[in-house]
């Protein structure tokens, strides 16, 4: 099979959000399609102040849009995109695109014939965001703010979904949540989850020591708040526990809380890391837990958690329970039980049965292994960009 010439969009990349699951998302595809013997021209926002490009190799072509908004869709990232578009595909025509969100959405403002077939990747929907949004923060503000923007989002989405190809959903359920917020709209739509390189993760030993792990942004709304506060109420119990929260965001603010318990010694607050550090990370670990309140699609933090043996504790939210549901390799919290009370009981039965730690990390790793590995999710993508383009 001859290589494609595939443009692929995203906002940002991990040389904007090192560690974002849409970033490392976009990475696993542009990385694992040029490897494939593809040609990828990546184009994205520009670098944010002081940042390091990504590193390019054979296949792949980075392309920072000059003038726009580090990471963000605004400040002119569609209609530079698609100028950045026009330009290179005069020099060479593409065989497919692929946009990563709505990385693509400005290009499909050329016409049918000046552009070839798109297929889009939806980790999330704008419906379900507006419900996490006013879960987190009723009534605040910055609530109202963020609800107009997803309205924008949601009847930009509902224009652009017709002009699209085809359509990825990450997960089952968000396949069923785009089919409800767009009827007549979502056409072409197959579900590719999000896959791990398990080599690249080494088995964790989960029934040794009480180390609890949190990768992903440090917000509200993804229930780290909680997750201090759950901790604090079995410190007692467990002496030797200890959380750690990797990721960028409301650090001042969580450092406070945990001040408030008097932790600080117990729970270390780390900030964003490279992710070549995650492996290592979860590698000391016997707990991951995620006690979102959003919405997911499919997080590649759980996803990397349970790559690395690792019992998962997670609120069952959007496509987290199609992972974990049926004994395998973690425990389920139902979105009614997303309080602190409810976390801590959770982590305490774990740290009361280390054998019970140890099955749970076997049965996760054997998950990924059988549903969810990256070179199942390249030859997924692969097939179907092949089969847009008519090679």
């Amino acid at each position: 099979m001859a290589g494609l010439r595939i443009a692929l969009f995203s906002r940002s990349t991990p040389a904007h959000f090192a560690a974002g699951g849409m970033e490392r998302h976009t990475d696993q595809l542009a990385r694992g399609l040029a490897r494939r013997g593809h040609a990828v021209t990546l184009f994205t926002t520009a670098l944010p102040p002081g940042g390091a490009p990504d590193v390019e190799e054979a296949g792949l072509e980075l392309r920072y849009l000059a003038g726009t908004r580090p990471g963000v869709y605004g400040g002119g990232y569609w209609p530079r995109a698609r100028a950045a578009f026009a330009d290179a595909r005069r020099r060479r025509p593409f065989d497919a695109i692929l946009s990563q969100s709505a990385g693509a959405w400005g290009v499909l403002d050329l016409p049918a014939s000046a552009r070839p077939a798109c297929l889009a990747v939806l980790h999330g929907n704008p419906r379900a965001e507006m419900a996490t949004a006013w879960r987190s923060a009723p009534w605040h503000p910055k609530t109202w703010a963020r609800t107009a923007i997803l309205l924008e989002q949601h009847f930009q989405t509902r224009r652009r979904l017709p002009q699209c190809a085809g359509l990825v959903a990450v997960s089952s359920e968000l396949g069923e949540r785009l089919r409800r917020e767009f009827p007549g709209q979502v056409r072409g739509l197959r579900v590719i989850p999000n896959g791990i390189a398990i080599d690249a993760y080494r088995q964790a030993s989960p029934a040794e020591g009480q180390r609890v792990l949190y990768t992903g942004r440090v917000i509200a709304a993804k229930g780290v708040f909680v997750l201090v506060d759950a901790f604090a109420a079995i410190a007692g119990a467990y002496p030797d526990a200890r959380l750690r929260i990797i990721g960028d965001g409301q650090l001042t603010a969580l450092r406070r809380r945990v001040a408030r318990w008097g932790l600080t010694a117990r729970v270390e607050i780390v900030g964003a890391v490279p992710h070549a550090q995650i492996a290592g990370e979860l590698a000391a670990g016997a707990l991951f837990v995620l006690p979102t309140q959003c919405t997911e699609g499919l997080p590649l933090g759980m996803l990397e958690a349970m790559a690395s043996g690792l019992p998962v504790v997670a609120i069952a939210r959007g496509g987290i329970a199609e992972v974990l549901r049926g004994d395998n390799g973690g425990v389920l919290l139902a979105p009614a039980a997303a309080d602190a009370r409810s976390l801590a009981r959770a982590l305490g039965d774990l740290f009361a049965a280390p054998a019970e730690r140890e099955r749970l990390g076997r049965a996760a790793r054997q998950r990924i292994e059988t549903a969810y590995s990256e070179t199942a999710m390249l030859a997924a993508y692969e097939s179907w960009l092949c089969e847009l383009a008519g090679a």
